[in-house]
């Protein structure tokens, strides 16, 4: 790696010119893959990596909106082409939010009517007096609903 952080130079240490950088790109790849590798389409083109490491951030649950940052795009380019990886990331986010829900309840349960609980928010934490609201529920439809 160049001190700059070029991954390529040319021989003089210099910039690889773009229509060089094609040439350059597949003897790097030749060089570090097996031959089944290369047999490939794996790491066929700089722009396939792009596309992979993007995806592999989403994998596990790292906010869209921050990838989109990291990878210089809109948030809506970024649910247009990874839509497919977003299905994963929507029912994580469900699961906490289901988690989170049934916390609420379990904790709500060993409070006294009457008494101040209180609930997150997006904006942070907001007192909720148990006189007759309640956060909790089974599902994502339950999410307020009246105490009884």
């Amino acid at each position: 790696m160049a001190p700059d952080g070029r991954l390529f130079r040319n021989e003089a240490g210099g910039y690889v010119e773009a229509a060089a950088y094609g040439k350059t790109w597949a003897r790097a790849r030749d060089y570090v893959l097996t031959p089944v590798g290369r047999s490939s389409l794996l790491a066929k083109r700089p722009y396939d990596l792009r596309q992979a490491g993007i995806s592999f951030w989403l994998r596990p649950g790292v906010d869209p909106a921050e990838c989109a940052r990291r990878a210089g795009q809109s948030i809506e380019v970024l649910f247009r082409h990874y839509a497919k990886f977003l299905a994963g990331i929507q029912e994580h986010a469900n699961r906490l939010i289901e988690q989170s829900m049934q916390e609420w309840d379990r904790r709500g349960e060993a409070a006294a009517p009457g008494t101040e609980c209180r609930i997150w928010s997006a904006t942070g934490p907001e007192p909720l007096v148990r006189s007759g609201i309640e956060a909790g529920g089974t599902g994502l439809g339950h999410i307020i609903r009246a105490a009884s």
